[in-house]
């Protein structure tokens, strides 16, 4: 008799504890593999970028009001002066998170939609692919804005938005490019992008206006001690308010800034506390490993 026909016999003979046994391993195996993979993804936010390991973000720190506090934000005059200052400082980019602000497309008006203002460069510093248009200069005229496939979908259905445009902030914007929608294992959450050039009121902002997320990409090798120190001296000689208050900067690494729960003020990224990552990733493990057992101990 063949191991087949003995296999069928036997599991027919006591096929519901064989149907637990085989029901209970596979739906521990579908459960494992959804945890495990949301893991996964997670542990991997923002690690998606060519220049990952490159790139920091601008922060300060220090001890206002009585309080120690952190702020994700910095200047934008002094984030203009970074990349000429000091060599080390290979490209800049500055974000400015606008909220909820009036979007409209003909008779079409939403409050919800997340949409960024960032200079020139934001699809040559951060890898997100764009699915119609060219990164290297959809951002480059004033009145250009970039939206995803979502906001594209919800606003102009199967027509094409490239060349449309739109209203938003008092002004209207002509769409250069069509991005695919935001990964969810990201720190930054937007529908679209704004040339910063189009809003001169940011674009060309004072040293009393500290709301913009400034990145760099620092070249391998420097010392980013050092470097934190520069800055903050730079900042203190261009802007003498700093030299009258217990306040520094500081370089947060890219792949750290999702994880980092630590209370932040100005800070419109996304976070993920990476306990709970863990957690769900031994969970996967765990039930993985009951599942395997409960099968063997049954079958």
């Amino acid at each position: 008799m063949s191991a087949l026909k003995v296999f069928e016999k036997n599991f027919f003979k006591h096929k519901t504890t064989n149907f637990l046994s085989i029901g209970g391993l596979s739906l521990g195996i579908a459960v494992a593999i959804l945890l495990g993979w949301w893991a996964i993804n997670e542990m991997r936010a923002d690690r998606f970028h060519s220049d990952q390991d490159k790139i920091y973000r601008v922060c300060r720190e220090g001890f206002i009001n009585n309080e120690n506090i952190r702020i994700g934000t910095i200047n934008s005059p002094l984030a203009i002066q970074l990349k000429d200052q000091f060599p080390q400082v290979e490209d800049m980019l500055r974000i400015a998170p606008t909220g909820k602000e009036r979007f409209q497309f003909d008779d079409m008006v939403n409050y919800e939609e997340a949409i960024m203002l960032a200079d020139p460069g934001f699809f040559r510093f951060f890898d997100f692919p764009l699915k119609q248009g060219d990164l290297n200069t959809c951002l480059d005229n004033p009145d250009q804005m970039v939206i995803t496939e979502k906001l594209a979908a919800k606003y102009f259905g199967d027509d094409d938005p490239v060349g449309q445009s739109v209203e938003f902030m008092g002004r209207t914007w002509q769409i250069s490019a069509i991005m695919y929608d935001v990964p969810a294992n990201t720190h930054l959450e937007f529908d679209a992008l704004c040339a910063m050039a189009g809003l001169p009121e940011y674009d060309n902002a004072d040293w009393g206006r500290d709301f913009f997320n400034v990145y760099l990409k620092i070249s391998p090798g420097a010392d980013l001690e050092a470097l934190s120190g520069q800055i903050t001296d730079l900042a203190i000689e261009s802007f003498p308010f700093y030299a009258s208050v217990d306040i520094h900067h500081f370089l947060q690494a890219l792949t750290e800034i999702r994880f980092d729960t630590q209370d932040f003020r100005f800070d419109s990224a996304r976070k993920t506390d990476k306990r709970f990552v863990m957690i769900f990733a031994f969970m996967a493990i765990a039930i993985l490993a009951i599942a395997c057992i409960n099968f063997t101990n049954l079958f």
